[in-house]
């Protein structure tokens, strides 16, 4: 389950006035039964205080009481708050303290760590974080932190004081501020809270109060963070940013904003559009002209997270990338959408994010997106491009975006749109192997593994590590701690499917367990990552990415020994999925098939005992042992 949610709810942590005292005692209040149930740890209070001073300034104060239970909540009251160069912590106190409410240790801002969030986000944010680390349970943290907002204000931090599953929360409250001739828009999500609104001098006051909350169970297969905890999302119905106004009524509204901020961002030089016309006029389609320009875009220019222009989103001028060779994700979308432009490829910029597959149709907001992206729009062909990564291939939708709704930035044209996920058929892992055996035990075998689409990212970047880490990979996969790789080989096929291959054999000495008449063999040398369910009273949802496993396995029986044991012939089938094996013998050859097909999807609840037999025959059977004896 992912961790504290998505950025925008990191950056929502702003915050109250720093501690000015020496730290004093707190009484640690008695946790009901309802709150202290299936909890790691619970918010004993958030209290968040938004101040409004203009269109483009806000002053955020926040105090936050953590109490954790056991070690498995240590992370749940660790401090995380993002800035950038509009976002700044004014000044924070951390203080610890111990089972008896004891002060034991305080911190200030000095003692923050700070490191660049992930390149693919499309601004200079850093994250800011803490922990105490404290090996005594139960403990308690208290934080209070100030943050400053200047000069870009088009959302406003949401509320979001349960970060975890298995964390309740006790006390709490949002309050923001803000003059009455702005509109505030905000989205309720997981649970009803009370709400009031107070008009004085000029000056409205919104106040928010979440019910206590019992913890999430930590349970496999849960959806999303922020689909399941109280989160209450805010931002401004009238924006403005460096004399840009916008209007976050509707996504149409959003792209129109982004449209005016990008007006004139995609200009080459004439000598750069001559340039590109020769370079593509050998090429008769537009398909294979675009693919020529992408591979121009791979080999001329790399990725740089930099900070130009309006709070990350707007994208430096092409002719300035084509000059520098580097840009961030939005200045290369922008500067690929300016080069098809310029052969008349139509072609769109749009924003997405890469943490969450939905945005929320009923609340347009900018913080939803951490990344940026294109797309190419042919007759009967749609082509997305990633710009930031020159290793995947042209056309190819990443794990990070596949399936992701993103917003085409079109002006009166801009709408939401969802991109393609591979089908299932053809998301695959598959491994192929031969052993044969000696009578003491040893063993070699030639293995090949097969990797396709989203299996294919995630194993294609193995090929870049040395010989000593590839041992250790493969020894780590198999089990045998022991053996020895020989003639690896790393193919790639990117003409149909994109596929990549490993082809090795290993020896190994010890490659199976021996009593004194018997052998006992693995019936599969690889494990799967799907793991063992076995909560048959779920209440949340299931929600499993695909999982796409064929195991081809032929054993070759050692002169000597005879079978005494083997894995039967299975098939479970459910609603999730389906699990199936099969096992035979012809003469000194035995050979297994599993498969295993569960498609990407959210289940209700009430499969969780389908997902339990599931699980149970997967883990059972490719644990199975193949016995032979003398």
């Amino acid at each position: 389950m992912k961790t504290f949610i998505t950025r925008i709810i990191i950056l929502t942590l702003a915050t109250l006035s720093v501690i000015t005292s020496q730290a004093a005692d707190i009484d640690i209040p008695t946790i009901p039964d309802s709150l202290a149930n299936g909890a790691n740890s619970v918010v004993l209070s958030d209290y968040t205080t938004v101040n409004v001073i203009s269109l483009s300034e806000a002053t955020i104060s926040h105090y936050r009481s953590v109490l954790v239970f056991n070690k498995k909540g240590e992370k749940h009251a660790n401090f995380g708050a993002t800035i950038d160069k509009y976002t700044s912590i004014k000044k924070l106190t951390g203080t610890l303290y111990d089972s008896n409410g004891n002060a034991i240790r305080q911190i200030g801002k000095k003692d923050l760590t700070t490191t660049e969030l992930s390149p693919y986000l499309a601004s200079d944010e850093a994250s800011c974080t803490h922990s105490f680390d404290h090996p005594t349970y139960p403990y308690t943290v208290i934080y209070e932190w100030e943050t400053s907002i200047s000069g870009y204000l088009i959302t406003f931090p949401s509320f979001v004081p349960i970060h975890y599953d298995s964390q309740s929360l006790l006390e709490n409250e949002y309050k923001i501020h803000l003059p009455t001739s702005m509109k505030l828009n905000y989205k309720v999500r997981n649970t009803v809270p009370v709400i009031s609104n107070e008009e004085a001098s000029g000056w409205n006051t919104y106040t928010f109060r979440i019910p206590k909350t019992p913890a999430i169970k930590d349970d496999s297969y849960l959806p999303n963070t922020n689909e399941i905890v109280p989160l209450i999302h805010l931002n401004p119905g009238v924006f403005e940013v460096s004399g840009i106004r916008g209007y976050s009524d509707s996504w149409k509204n959003i792209g129109i904003w982004l449209t005016k901020l990008m007006e004139g961002r995609d200009q080459l030089l004439p000598e750069d559009v001559n340039s590109l016309k020769a370079l593509t006029a050998q090429y008769p389609t537009p398909r294979e002209k675009a693919k020529a320009v992408y591979e121009l875009l791979r080999n001329t220019t790399r990725y740089v997270n930099i900070s130009l222009g309006i709070g990350g989103l707007r994208p430096e001028k092409a002719s300035d990338v084509k000059a520098r060779g580097f840009g961030d994700c939005k200045a290369l979308s922008n500067y690929m959408c300016a080069m098809l432009k310029a052969l008349d490829i139509p072609c769109d910029y749009a924003v997405i994010s890469t943490e969450h597959k939905n945005v929320l149709h009923d609340f347009a907001s900018l913080g939803q997106f951490n990344h940026a992206i294109m797309r190419v729009t042919l007759p009967g062909d749609t082509i997305w491009l990633e710009c930031t990564d020159p290793t995947l291939p042209f056309g190819y939708i990443h794990d990070g975006i596949a399936g992701h709704e993103a917003l085409i930035v079109d002006g009166e044209n801009s709408h939401i749109v969802r991109l393609p996920m591979p089908k299932h058929e053809i998301q695959k892992r598959e491994y192929k192997y031969y052993v044969e055996f000696t009578t003491d035990g040893c063993g070699y075998s030639h293995i090949e593994e097969n990797y396709s689409e989203n299996y294919f990212e995630k194993n294609r970047t193995l090929k870049e590590i040395t010989r000593q880490e590839t041992q250790d990979n493969i020894r780590e996969k198999t089990g045998l701690s022991t053996a020895l790789v020989v003639d690896f080989k790393y193919v790639e096929n990117l003409s149909n499917q994109n596929v990549c291959s490993y082809i090795y054999t290993i020896f190994a000495p010890k490659f199976c367990k021996q009593s004194e008449k018997r052998m006992y063999i693995p019936s599969n040398l690889f494990k799967t990552d799907i793991s063992k369910y076995t909560d048959y009273q779920r209440i949340l949802p299931i929600v499993i990415t695909d999982k796409h496993e064929v195991y081809d396995i032929t054993i070759r029986i050692p002169s000597g020994y005879k079978l005494e044991s083997l894995p039967s012939n299975v098939e479970v089938s459910s609603p999730i999925g389906q699990f199936t094996q099969t096992a035979t013998v012809t003469d000194d050859l035995i050979h297994i098939t599993q498969t295993i097909k569960i498609p990407s999807g959210e289940y209700d609840a009430s499969l969780s005992p389908q997902l339990a037999e599931l699980t149970q025959a997967i883990y059972d059977n490719m644990n199975a042992l193949i016995v032979l004896v003398k």
